[in-house]
C-alpha cells in the first residue's frame, strides 16, 4: 500500500481588520479589492471592544473587516492597512483557511492576481503644446515623477510619468534632444488590461482639448 497523499493547504487566507466606523471600513475595504490585494471585504458593524489602551479601558464600537486573499499577499496587505489606517497600531490579523469550496476558492486567487500588464504609445504634435498637454494630464490622477531617460546611444529625452492609483500610468517625453527630433511628444501609457485602452481614449480626449493631432506609434 502507498503512502496516503497529504492534503495540499489552501493558500488562501482570512484577513481582520478593525475600524472606527463604516465609511473608514468601506475606504478600507474598496481601495484594497481595487488594488487586488483582497478578492473581497466583509463589512460587520456595530461590534463592541473593550480593551486596554496606554493604561486605560475603552469601550467602544468598531466595524470588523472580514477580508479573502492569497497568501503570498498577506506582509504587502498588512503594509497597505497600516498605511491607509487611522489607527496607530491597527488590528490585522491572518486566520489559515484549512478547506473550502474549491470554486470559491479558485476565486479568491483569481481575483487577487493582476491582470497582464499593456501598454500602449502615441505620439503627439506638435511639442510647443506640450505643456497645456502636460497640465491636462495632471487631471488624470495624483503625483508626478520627473524623469530622464536614455533613448538611444547619445540620445536623450526628459519627461514625466503620472502613476494612478491603481498602477496605471502615463510617461509624456519631451521631443528628442539629438538632431533627428520630430517636433512631437511621445506618449506611453500602460495599465491592466481594459484600464489600457481606457486611458488611451481619456489621453487622446485630452490632447485634443488643447489642439493636438495623435498618431498610433506601437
Amino acid at each position: 500500500m502507498g503512502k496516503k497523499a497529504k492534503a495540499v493547504e489552501p493558500s488562501v487566507r482570512v484577513v481582520l481588520v478593525t475600524a472606527p466606523d463604516e465609511p473608514v471600513a468601506a475606504t478600507l475595504g474598496r481601495t484594497l479589492v481595487e488594488e487586488r490585494l483582497i478578492a473581497c471585504a466583509n463589512l460587520i458593524p456595530k461590534i463592541r471592544s473593550i480593551y486596554r489602551w496606554e493604561g486605560t479601558i475603552h469601550d467602544e464600537p468598531e466595524v470588523l473587516l472580514v477580508m479573502k486573499t492569497q497568501a503570498a499577499l498577506v506582509e504587502r496587505l498588512i503594509a497597505r492597512v497600516k498605511s491607509l489606517h487611522p489607527y496607530q497600531v491597527p488590528e490585522v490579523l491572518e486566520v489559515p483557511v484549512e478547506r473550502g469550496f474549491g470554486k470559491y476558492l479558485d476565486w479568491v486567487i483569481a481575483e487577487t492576481t493582476p491582470e497582464p500588464l499593456v501598454t500602449r504609445r502615441l505620439s503627439v504634435s506638435p511639442s510647443t503644446r506640450g505643456a497645456a498637454f502636460k497640465a491636462a494630464l495632471d487631471t488624470l490622477g495624483p503625483g508626478s515623477e520627473p524623469i530622464h531617460l536614455r533613448v538611444d546611444l547619445n540620445e536623450y529625452q526628459t519627461g514625466m510619468i503620472l502613476r494612478l492609483a491603481d498602477g496605471s500610468g502615463v510617461c509624456v517625453m519631451d521631443e528628442r534632444t539629438d538632431v533627428v527630433a520630430t517636433n512631437e511628444l511621445d506618449v506611453e501609457v500602460w495599465g491592466h488590461g481594459a484600464r489600457a485602452d481606457a486611458l488611451v481614449a481619456e489621453v487622446l480626449q485630452l490632447a485634443a482639448g488643447v489642439g493636438l493631432s495623435s498618431s498610433d506609434v506601437k
